[in-house]
């Protein structure tokens, strides 16, 4: 449980608890039982350093008092952060389904390696490479400075290091990829005046000598930062012409999501309800504060695995029907069910998972109008 962790317990614990109740309501013959195995007192480090081990107590130690005479399909089922990875490979090993709701591995895609797991994340890194791929050939740009604040949140460190990967395959030797990683809490003021003349100087190695800054977005939260800064205030504040022009050059890359529909924002206040009970009442949510995408994925990968499990209970008995390495319960199987396919659980957005497992995210190049303060979508993908 690690609150600065916007996929910890805290955040997301109340999804699960939702999905439970919504299962058991939909699916009454679904005998749907979870055991929660988390980090609470030690650093995160060290959690991170046992995690697989922990996994592996409670796996054998729950197999152990379960009925005997009865097949039982185990899952894993998380919101994910960096015991992602172990979890991975853990599931891998035994063959049985991993869910990941928040984060998935770099090579998520490499079937081969992770056979048995799905994701519902809100971010596909399959369609941040495909935005780019799709870019740099479009407006011929390429010459690509990555820069990256390692004192940001963790998720940038990882991500830009990914997109760095990704360019170098797309750019190849029609021009040059540099990755430049400083940390904000360090550097001098000045450091940002020289980082400035740096891109300008690699701006005019390219043929049309005009420097274009692309951010990246996860998705519109506090924690992130403001990446509409000089968006016109409240107060009636004016913005300047200094960041006026400068927006004309700032596009930001971000998940095109639709807006949360009735049922999804009942949801998501009884979230943030039971988040502060469950954090004895301490700081989760601020006043106001837009709740991020993983809550309501988490209880989309709940209800879509119910639904799966559902399908395998009406075609399999699941008593006195021989051993649990029975073909049908295979982790691999049961991902296969999840692969192009949609499903819609009634409550929230409707979840499409692609042919290797992965949701399908649209993504969007948007661009701010200081004049009118509206955002506008430049460019669209999907994957």
């Amino acid at each position: 449980m690690y609150p600065l962790l916007l996929g910890g317990l805290q955040y997301v614990g109340p999804a699960y608890e939702s999905a439970r109740e919504d299962i058991r309501r939909q699916y009454p013959k679904l005998n749907f039982t979870q055991t929660f195995i988390y980090g609470e007192n030690a650093p995160y480090s060290d959690w991170i350093a046992q995690y697989e081990n922990v996994l592996a107590y409670y796996y054998y130690k729950i197999r152990q008092t379960s009925s005997q005479g009865t097949l039982h399909v185990t899952a894993f089922v998380m919101a994910g952060g960096d015991d992602t990875i172990g979890s991975g490979r853990f599931a891998t090993e035994l063959d049985k389904l991993l869910i990941s709701s928040a984060a998935q591995a770099p090579d998520f895609r490499n079937k081969e390696k992770w056979p048995t797991w799905i994701t519902t994340a809100a971010i596909s890194n399959t369609a941040i490479r495909r935005l780019y791929e799709n870019l740099i050939p479009l407006f011929n740009w390429w010459t690509s400075v990555i820069v990256c604040d390692i004192n940001s949140n963790i998720f940038f460190q990882v991500v830009s290091e990914y997109i760095r990967q990704a360019l170098v395959t797309v750019v190849a030797a029609k021009g040059q990829v540099t990755r430049v990683a400083f940390d904000s809490r360090t550097v001098k003021p000045s450091y940002y005046g020289e980082l400035m003349r740096q891109l300008k100087e690699s701006a005019r190695e390219s043929l049309r000598k005009i420097l274009i800054f692309l951010a990246f977005l996860p998705f519109r939260h506090a924690s992130f930062g403001d990446f509409h800064y000089g968006l016109p205030a409240t107060n009636g504040s004016s913005t300047t012409e200094i960041v006026k022009a400068a927006s004309k050059c700032l596009l930001i890359m971000e998940p095109l999501r639709e807006p949360d529909g009735e049922s999804t924002k009942a949801l998501q206040s009884i979230w943030k309800r039971r988040s502060k009970e469950l954090d004895n009442n301490t700081y989760i949510y601020g006043t106001g504060e837009k709740m991020s995408p993983h809550p309501t994925a988490t209880y989309i990968s709940m209800m879509a695995l119910a639904e799966v499990l559902e399908e395998i209970r009406q075609e399999t008995s699941l008593t006195n029907a021989g051993n649990n390495n029975d073909d049908a319960f295979s982790g691999r199987k049961i991902a296969a069910r999840f692969l192009n396919r949609t499903l819609v659980n009634g409550k929230t957005e409707v979840l499409t998972i692609d042919r290797v497992g992965e949701r399908i995210i649209p993504m969007a190049i948007t661009q701010l109008d200081l004049e009118t303060g509206s955002v506008s979508v430049r460019f669209l993908t999907s994957t």
